[in-house]
């Protein structure tokens, strides 16, 4: 929503500070953050890895569901390795879903 962006911005800001803080070897953050990978707001995930780019097939879509034409939904990871990355139907939801196979090994 242009011009309506502030309280995403912070929630953003608050994700990645806490991802940013996780010393675990391994961290997962998936859902619908409302951004795209070319937001600037994505760039505060920057040490985590994005699924789709790594390996995913296609633009990896997710909304509208019907007609898909933005990736507000990640599956972003740290630690592991992405075998594959895809979406698809989920029924009820304006979305379609993220899936990622992730080597942790």
């Amino acid at each position: 929503r242009p011009a309506a962006t502030a309280e995403r911005d912070q929630t953003i800001a608050a994700l990645a500070a806490a991802v940013a803080a996780d010393e675990s070897p391994r961290v997962l953050v998936a859902g619908d953050l409302n951004t795209a990978t070319t937001d600037r707001q994505f760039d505060a995930f920057a040490p985590l890895r994005d699924t789709q780019q790594e390996a995913g097939a296609g633009f990896g879509f997710t909304w509208p569901a019907e007609l898909p034409v933005l990736r507000p939904d990640h599956i972003l990871q740290r630690g592991m390795s992405t075998q594959r990355s895809w979406v698809l139907r989920a029924p009820g939801s304006d979305h379609r879903a993220v899936l990622a196979e992730l080597d942790t090994a």
